[in-house]
């Protein structure tokens, strides 16, 4: 939901479209440049990625971000976990335990 101060109404923002599914993984929100955003992970034939929906102005983009394969096939996703975004736009990972 969002609040216009102004005319001090709420708004239902809709969440991203059929290309995200909550299920898969646990989402996190977080602000990234400024802006809220869903993360989560997405797993393919070709390898793994981090996947930042980007609310814009009531609408969510998707960016992307592939991650090396060596990081997919000795696992690391399994023991390390997102924790937040940089002011720079880096994001963190950090061992589970």
């Amino acid at each position: 939901m969002s609040f216009d101060v102004r005319s001090e109404t709420f708004d239902v923002i809709k969440g991203p479209g059929n290309d995200y599914r909550s299920d898969d993984y646990v989402s996190t929100m977080t602000s990234y440049q400024g802006k809220l955003v869903i993360v989560s992970h997405e797993f393919s034939v070709d390898g793994a990625s981090m996947v930042l929906w980007v609310l814009e102005k009531h609408e969510w983009l998707k960016k992307n971000f592939v991650l090396p394969n060596s990081w997919t096939s000795s696992h690391f996703l399994t023991y390390h976990c997102f924790v937040n975004v940089t002011d720079a736009g880096e994001l963190i990972l950090a061992p589970i335990s």
